[in-house]
């Protein structure tokens, strides 16, 4: 292969594989319910401490939560990856990952880094108002 050929071909392939797409943003409705922890860390290490912590956010920007140990009403703004809780411990959770059925949520709390690991709990026929 010559020369002139060489470079305009590894321009190309170096201009492809840069090229990244951004994960599309999160959407209200996926974040929507109540969800419920499977798995939590604390500085990068497993913790019982939060059992049975749970999330729920709705579509008018309320949100609960008793991961500190008492439940705890507040309002919240998603932001791309970010969900900025407002009234509450305002605290900035990143989301590591959102689908319909799972959502693992990074914070900083009191000098400490939690990753929570959620799961969307079941909706039950009674729980359903009609």
């Amino acid at each position: 292969m010559s020369k002139k050929l060489l470079f305009p071909i590894l321009s190309c392939l170096i201009l492809i594989f840069s090229c990244k797409t951004d994960p599309p943003a999160t959407n209200q409705a996926d974040l929507e319910g109540r969800w419920e922890l499977t798995k939590a860390f604390r500085n990068g290490k497993a913790t019982e401490t939060l059992t049975h912590a749970f999330f729920e956010f709705d579509e008018t920007g309320n949100m609960k939560t008793n991961f500190t140990g008492s439940e705890q009403a507040s309002t919240y703004e998603l932001n791309d990856k970010k969900i900025k809780e407002k009234g509450g411990n305002d605290l900035t959770y990143n989301i590591e990952k959102l689908d319909k059925d799972n959502l693992t949520l990074e914070f900083n709390m009191q000098n400490f880094d939690f990753k929570l690991e959620l799961r969307k709990a079941q909706v039950l026929k009674e729980d359903v108002v009609q």
